[in-house]
């Protein structure tokens, strides 16, 4: 799950900045942002009931970069 996420974060840059590809860098965000909540759900919880509470600040601020796409 790490190296997905990893792949996902290490590709955006280029996508947006360099290929200026929008709806590719919003699938991959996207992506991210799915990634992040099955890991959180499916990984960290199980091992760690606390470790959910993380999970809501990560969540808005991978929305928040999400909504920056659209303008």
């Amino acid at each position: 799950m790490y190296a997905i996420q990893l792949a996902l974060n290490l590709a955006w840059p280029p996508i947006f900045f360099s290929g200026h590809k929008l709806g590719l860098a919003l699938a991959d965000s996207t992506g991210q942002a799915m990634s992040s909540l099955v890991q959180h759900t499916h990984c960290i919880l199980p091992l760690h009931s606390h470790a959910v509470l993380m999970c809501p600040g990560e969540l808005s601020h991978l929305t928040y970069a999400l909504d920056m796409q659209h303008c």
